[in-house]
């Protein structure tokens, strides 16, 4: 009955967690979104916490207390701000993309250690390399059609999709690709832009990897 208990706080004791880094990781955007241009609130920074904190007890609920969980809640903590900022100033700063890749690398190392599972470590790693190959493609070849922003946001995604699954690595694409494309054929269909109008890639991109991490089973 005791460890049942300890086990149901885990959500809400992670979700508090998530609330005090929406609060520091929102705070930091909206600093890096200002000195980009931005002339107005990203969101109102409780919604960015709210929506951390509901991530990080989603993730604890779905996982457990099992090591990837800290990997996996990272990219949660950066996804929300980085959508938020993409939303608002169409940018993924490097200032925040960047130092996940050590962060993420080095919680699934952990991972690696307490679980060992090192297939899953190698099969994240191999996650991270496909993605960045599969998005480079398009920016090197098809200049203006992807932004150096969302290439180097697929490889983070890559790395606790990987981790996941291969299912989970080709699930979370496919939807962050198909709720873009969805949203861009609607705002087309009701006339809000036009048709050379850039769209927000990125905060499709991470709302398709979470789906996924979220909905995944757990080996």
């Amino acid at each position: 009955m005791t460890a049942s208990l300890a086990m149901d706080a885990v959500p809400l004791l992670w979700a508090a967690a998530g609330a005090a880094s929406g609060a520091v990781l929102g705070s930091r955007a909206q600093q890096l979104a200002n000195d980009a241009g931005a002339h107005h609130a990203l969101a109102p920074p409780l919604v960015l916490e709210a929506l951390t904190a509901a991530l990080f007890a989603a993730l604890a609920w779905h996982l457990g207390a099992r090591a990837e969980l800290l990997a996996d809640s990272w990219i949660a903590a950066i996804g929300v701000p980085l959508a938020a900022t993409d939303i608002a100033v169409h940018r993924l700063p490097n200032r925040l993309v960047l130092p996940s890749y050590p962060i993420v690398i080095t919680l699934l190392g952990l991972a690696d250690l307490l679980d060992h599972n090192p297939a899953a470590l190698l099969r994240s790693l191999a996650g991270m390399m496909i993605l960045l190959a599969l998005y480079s493609a398009p920016y090197y070849l098809l200049p203006g059609a992807i932004a150096g922003g969302d290439v180097k946001l697929a490889g983070v995604l890559g790395l606790g999709l990987g981790w996941a699954s291969w299912s989970a690595l080709l699930t979370g694409t496919f939807l962050g690709w198909a709720l873009a494309a969805i949203s861009r054929l609607a705002l087309r269909a009701t006339h809000t832009v036009n048709r050379d109008a850039p769209i927000p890639l990125g905060a499709f991109l991470i709302t398709g990897a979470l789906t996924a991490l979220l909905t995944g089973t757990v080996a």
